[in-house]
């Protein structure tokens, strides 16, 4: 499936003509506002589901049904929990007009790194203070990818913290 470009989040339908050409989107306008189908509601939602699953990559998007959108500014946000594998997990694009509030329940099949983190693992847990890097021995208590927050244990004071699993396996955690 071609990537298709990313669109901000927060456009007018007058805007997103301008944008996508008059042949990547059709809507039908009328009274009581405009129709988008569902390709035009997958294009929409793309660069919400994006964002929403992290870190994993979408491979595609399944909307069913077509949508009635007033006249307005079009916000679209996407609720979704984010896979430990990958495969297709459900996911709910919102879009947003003024005070009108649409939902729309999609599919999306995604493909999701493998964490690099598991638990019982031993990792260096890293501090940064200005130029100052402290680290200390620590192990993993919860599975975690590139990115993620997991919770690991201090083997030197036994202490639990939170950080951020980094590339090369460390987990950074930040100073208060």
């Amino acid at each position: 499936m071609p990537r298709l470009r990313p669109l901000p989040t927060s456009l007018t339908l007058l805007g997103l003509l301008v944008m996508l050409g008059l042949s990547a989107v059709s809507v039908h306008a009328d009274g009581r506002g405009s129709r988008l189908s569902a390709d035009d509601v997958r294009r929409l939602a793309l660069p919400a589901l994006e964002t929403a699953l992290s870190p994993c990559t979408i491979k595609d998007v399944h909307v069913q049904s077509a949508l009635r959108v007033p006249r307005g500014e079009l916000k679209v946000s996407a609720e979704a929990v984010v896979p430990r594998r990958s495969g297709r997990v459900p996911a709910r694009v919102v879009f947003a007009i003024g005070q009108t509030i649409s939902r729309v329940n999609t599919s999306v099949t995604v493909e999701c790194p493998e964490p690099i983190v598991k638990p019982g693992d031993r990792v260096s847990i890293v501090a940064y203070a200005g130029p100052v890097r402290a680290s200390v021995p620590g192990e993993a208590t919860q599975v975690g990818r590139v990115g993620d927050l997991i919770r690991v244990r201090n083997l030197l004071s036994g202490s639990s913290v939170m950080g951020r699993v980094m590339a090369d396996g460390s987990v950074e955690v930040s100073l208060r």
